[in-house]
């Protein structure tokens, strides 16, 4: 799990949204998190300096709080990203960015694991238990308590129940 944000003038973590490592170069996203991004990979934001860069945060896991591990975490800038072509506000919500150098692997960065081998014919992961993290809000009103990644248990859902779910 990587953060997407920058370092304020305080010298701070700022984190606006997450993303998965795929390659020792390329994270996957959501398209949305890149809205406010330039093709220069300037954040662009009233509340947000100008010029400032989009970084990636690597193996940390409390964004500022200081803690053993913290020897492993990195920052990158971002160097490029693609959005979906098909993507709205609604639908194909991805998009790949790039790193400006290789991603140091590590005890704490390391690529998403993907299944050994693929779905036989009209096989599917549906109902089956996957696990999502991220730095997320603690609760429905924007808030965030602290700094450190969670993580979640979920089902993989019928694509029917997610269609009826988002009408």
């Amino acid at each position: 799990m990587v953060s997407f944000g920058y370092i304020n003038d305080q010298k701070e973590w700022k984190h606006f949204c997450g993303g998965t490592i795929i390659s020792d170069r390329i994270i996957i996203t959501a398209a949305h998190c890149l809205s406010l991004v330039s093709a220069k990979m300037f954040i662009e934001h009233p509340s947000i300096p100008s010029n400032t860069k989009l970084l990636i945060r690597t193996g940390d896991e409390y964004l500022n709080t200081p803690e053993p591990g913290d020897h492993y975490a990195r920052t990158y800038e971002a160097d490029a990203f693609k959005i979906h072509p098909k993507y709205n506000s609604q639908n194909f919500d991805v998009a790949m960015v790039a790193t400006n150098q290789t991603i140091e692997f590590n005890k704490l960065t390391k690529p998403i694991c993907m299944p050994e081998s693929s779905l036989r014919s009209g096989q599917n992961r549906w109902g089956h238990a996957v696990k999502f993290t991220g730095w997320g809000f603690d609760d429905d009103f924007g808030i965030r308590i602290n700094d450190s990644l969670k993580d979640s248990p979920m089902q993989v859902f019928y694509p029917e129940y997610c269609s009826d779910f988002y009408r």
